[in-house]
C-alpha cells in the first residue's frame, strides 16, 4: 500500500491571505487555499482513497475573477516546481485536481509539495504561497510524544506499543480504535499546543 503526504506550502490547510487595496479602491480581497476531497487530511492512501484529491482556491468578494496556477514538486528537500494546471476563478472559486498517478499510471507515494500562484489583477497584487514546511518529528521523538499522550489518558501499554510501532497515520488510527480522538486531542495539547482532531494531526506527526 502506497501513501502520499500532500502539503500546500506556507500553511498547509486553510491558508488565508488578505491582499489590501489602495484607500480609493474597492474592498480588499482575501485568498484562501485549502485541500478538499480525499486528501483533505493531507494524505492519500492507495486502495483506500479515491482519485478525487483537490486543491481549492477561494477569493472574496466572489465577483472577483483571478487567474491561478497550480505547481507541484516531487522532492521536498530540493523542490523543482512543475506546472500542473491553470485556470480562472468563477464566482470566487477555482478547483484544481491533484492526480494520484504519474504519467505511467503508477500511484505516486512519498511527500508531494503543492504551490498555488494567484496572478496580479488590477490593484490586487500577485500572491504566491511561499515558505517552508515543518518537518515531522523523528521516530524517536514521535515515540516519546506517543508515550506521553498514552500516559495522560491511561492507555494500556500493549495498545500504546502498537501505536508507537505504526508506520503511518492509517496504522496508528487502526491500533487506537475507539480511543483515536481522545489520544489525538491529548497528543496535540502537549507543550501547550492547540487541540486537534486525528484527521488534522496525523499528517503532521507522520509527514
Amino acid at each position: 500500500m502506497k501513501l502520499r503526504t500532500l502539503t500546500v506550502l506556507a500553511g498547509a490547510l486553510g491558508l488565508l491571505i488578505t491582499v489590501p487595496s489602495p484607500v480609493n479602491a474597492a474592498a480588499k480581497q482575501t485568498v484562501k487555499v485549502y485541500m478538499t476531497g480525499d486528501c483533505a487530511d493531507g494524505q492519500a492512501v492507495e486502495g483506500v482513497d479515491e482519485d478525487d484529491c483537490e486543491l481549492t482556491v477561494n477569493v472574496t468578494p466572489k465577483a472577483s475573477r483571478r487567474s491561478a496556477v497550480l505547481e507541484v514538486a516531487y522532492d521536498p528537500d530540493e523542490p523543482e516546481w512543475e506546472e500542473l494546471d491553470a485556470g480562472k476563478t468563477k464566482n470566487g472559486r477555482l478547483v484544481f485536481d491533484a492526480p494520484a498517478v504519474d504519467e505511467d499510471d503508477v500511484w505516486m507515494d512519498g511527500v508531494l509539495l503543492y504551490r498555488v500562484t494567484v496572478k496580479k489583477s488590477g490593484v490586487n497584487k500577485k500572491f504566491v504561497q511561499q515558505g517552508t514546511t515543518t518537518p515531522p518529528p523523528s521516530a524517536s521523538q514521535r515515540s516519546g510524544m506517543f508515550n506521553q499522550a498514552c500516559g495522560s489518558i491511561a492507555m494500556a501499554k500493549t495498545k500504546c506499543d502498537a501505536v508507537i510501532a505504526a508506520r503511518n497515520g492509517v496504522e496508528a488510527l487502526a491500533a487506537l480504535g475507539p480511543d483515536a480522538e481522545k489520544f489525538c486531542k491529548a497528543l496535540s495539547k502537549l507543550n501547550g499546543g492547540a487541540e486537534l482532531s486525528c484527521k488534522d494531526l496525523m499528517p503532521k506527526i507522520f509527514g
